[in-house]
């Protein structure tokens, strides 16, 4: 039978080895090898591939509304463009201003040098927190989109999963991104990501 895009993943909960797909029927199973080759060796006999992909789907949609359900991690801002754009423009004009009050000091338009340092330090320390928040924001926008990609991503994996062609090579986009391995035990899948 046809090697299927989900049967790399799949590896025994129990023992770990990898799972071998097997067709009784009309229907395919992943048997643990070792529980094959040694009945009772291993504690884990067989999965069908229908109840493999229900369970990974339920998996996959827990793992989206565990990232939907937290806007901490998913939406963390309205527009962080704009606010880093609005941050860009505040230190543009600061750093235009420093270079004016310096400007003026060299010129020798009698400005005291003392208060010219303190006005300069200030500026100067004003710059740099907003550097900081921006920088900060900047870094948020892009944990949130990653974020967002995932989520995205996760949705197709699903969809491609809910499919009739489930475990059809082409079928299930980018699954190697979402998913690591999937450790088979007797009553659950365990999804390593």
């Amino acid at each position: 039978s046809q090697i299927s895009k989900i049967d790399k993943f799949l590896y025994c909960g129990d023992c770990g080895r990898k799972m071998k797909k097997q067709v009784w029927g009309a229907h395919i199973y992943y048997v643990c090898p070792k529980y094959s080759e040694t009945k009772g060796a291993c504690t884990l006999k067989s999965w069908r591939l229908d109840r493999i992909i229900n369970s990974l789907v339920r998996e996959l949609e827990e793992q989206v509304v565990i990232l939907e359900s937290k806007p901490e991690i998913c939406d963390l801002g309205e527009n962080f463009t704009e606010q880093i754009l609005l941050f860009q423009n505040e230190i543009d004009q600061m750093q235009l201003k420093r270079e004016l009050i310096y400007d003026s000091f060299m010129d020798g338009n009698g400005i005291d040098g003392k208060k010219l340092r303190s006005d300069l330090d200030l500026l100067e320390d004003s710059i740099n927190s907003s550097k900081n928040k921006k920088d900060e924001l900047v870094h948020l926008d892009s944990k949130q989109s990653q974020v967002r990609d995932k989520i995205n991503l996760l949705k197709q994996v699903v969809e491609a999963l809910k499919g009739p062609h489930n475990t059809d090579n082409d079928s299930i986009p980018k699954l190697e991104c979402v998913i690591k391995r999937i450790h088979v035990f007797d009553n659950k899948l365990d999804i390593e990501n």
